[in-house]
């Protein structure tokens, strides 16, 4: 069964060069370029992982984070934050509130093959240890 990541950013071009590396390693993935229907689509569509921008219209990255660790049911998906900015504070402040993961846009598919399948597998560990 292919693996689910939803995509979160506002950024059309980043929507689609994200998914399609994605794609190519076999998962599937589903984007949104708002953060209104992103609960919506996340109970519905139940995502292996979220990456998530922080810099997104009408509400912030970190709001959004925020929202989906108080789900119950969405609580357990990795988020793993892809954003432009790269100060430390941002990044702990990410960690903080629960991302399982930090990506700078600039970094290349590799690293996010890397990042994204690290944070399924870490969750798979969690699960077997509760």
């Amino acid at each position: 069964m292919r693996k689910r990541v939803l995509i979160i950013d506002d950024d059309p071009d980043v929507l689609a060069a994200v998914k399609e590396r994605l794609h190519v390693h076999n998962f599937q993935c589903s984007t949104l370029a708002s953060p209104e229907k992103v609960l919506k689509r996340a109970l519905h569509w139940r995502p292996d992982l979220i990456l998530l921008d922080l810099g997104l219209p009408k509400m912030s990255g970190f709001g959004l984070l925020r929202e989906i660790k108080k789900i119950s049911t969405l609580h357990d998906i990795p988020v793993v934050i892809l954003s432009g900015i790269s100060d430390e504070e941002v990044v702990r402040e990410g960690m903080e509130l629960g991302a399982a993961g930090y990506l700078n846009k600039t970094c290349g598919a590799r690293q996010i093959l890397s990042t994204v399948s690290q944070s399924m597998f870490e969750r798979v560990k969690r699960s077997f240890r509760e």
